[in-house]
């Protein structure tokens, strides 16, 4: 019986349950370039989980530690494993590889345990159990037939931006604003991180009892940065508030004096004595010229400024608006 379940998981003929995404799992959610200590951190990951599965081949009771050591580091980093090819298959391996470890060491329970959380989140890539030798081949095929036999339940991962979801330490796939991402996975608690994929830092964690009385919704809504208007489109003024502001009081103030040396042309210096009575004075004021042209020189100045100060203020308050609506 061993034997078939070996020959059939060997021939891909063994039918291995694993999360059946309803929608494309990479559908539409994009790749964002890491930045250089990102990548460094990951490559660096990568290496310590090869190391760790190298050394699981020829001294397993020694690489059980290393194995749980680099995985628990890999667990903490879900979301940079997530977005490393390298690391994300790193990580599978040794993975594979403890459950080779501790079936060579005798730990068959443990084995199993790992060998169940693989299945559980193997994603549409069957594990390569073939690779570890025929323990782990044995070992899976059981397992497999095992999990078909669990209930499962629907998770539904919504996303207004494109995002990773990630059950665990598994990469589900991935959700947008198009779709959710809806996942089959095996009845149980479930610990899943949703991270936006242009910006890892906006995420959440939620833990869930997924059962089969329906499915289980996780959202994660993007954030709304406020943008600036481009350069070119911010208006801009010809002549600072505060010059506009002055030209108009000095043409309001001329303006004024101007009136004023109008309104006295003809009356006596002192102001008080009338010109045309019984004791006129002998000098009369002589400003009706200048006060006209200090009406015409402080208008014209006054209009000079409030046009491009008014134009400066409507440009002012369209800039207000437009950042209004942006945000």
């Amino acid at each position: 019986m061993i034997g078939a379940i070996a020959l059939a998981t060997l021939l891909g003929a063994a039918d291995v349950p694993r999360p059946v995404a309803l929608r494309e799992a990479g559908h539409g959610c994009g790749t964002a370039t890491l930045s250089a200590d990102a990548e460094a951190e990951a490559e660096a990951l990568t290496r310590r989980l090869r190391d760790a599965e190298e050394k699981s081949a020829t001294a397993p009771a020694e690489a059980i530690p290393l194995l749980r050591e680099s995985l628990a580091e890999a667990s903490t980093q879900a979301i940079l494993v997530a977005q490393h090819d390298g690391a994300r298959q790193a990580q599978r391996y040794a993975r594979l590889a403890l459950v080779r470890s501790l079936l060579a060491t005798g730990d068959r329970d443990g084995a199993t345990a790992e060998m169940d959380a693989l299945l559980a989140t193997a994603g549409a890539e069957p594990l390569p159990a073939r690779l570890f030798g025929p323990s782990v081949v044995e070992l899976h095929g059981a397992r497999a037939q095992a999990l078909a036999d669990r209930e499962r339940g629907e998770l539904v991962v919504e996303c207004s931006a494109a995002c990773l979801a990630i059950a665990d330490d598994t990469l589900l796939g991935c959700a947008n604003a198009q779709g959710p991402l809806r996942v089959q996975l095996p009845a149980g608690t479930w610990r899943v991180t949703v991270a936006e994929v242009s910006d890892a830092s906006h995420r959440k964690i939620e833990t869930i009892d997924l059962g089969v009385g329906g499915p289980a919704t996780v959202r994660l809504e993007a954030v709304r940065k406020d943008v600036d208007p481009p350069a070119d489109d911010v208006p801009r003024r010809r002549l600072p508030r505060w010059a506009g502001i002055l030209g108009m009081a000095v043409g309001a103030g001329a303006m004024i004096t101007g009136g004023v040396l109008v309104g006295v042309d003809g009356r006596c210096p002192d102001l008080k004595t009338d010109p045309n009575g019984p004791n006129p004075c002998d000098r009369r004021l002589n400003t009706d010229v200048p006060g006209i042209v200090m009406l015409v020189g402080g208008g014209a100045l006054f209009t000079g400024f409030t046009i491009p100060f008014a134009i400066g203020e409507a440009r002012l308050a369209k800039q207000r608006r437009a950042r209004a609506r942006i945000r």
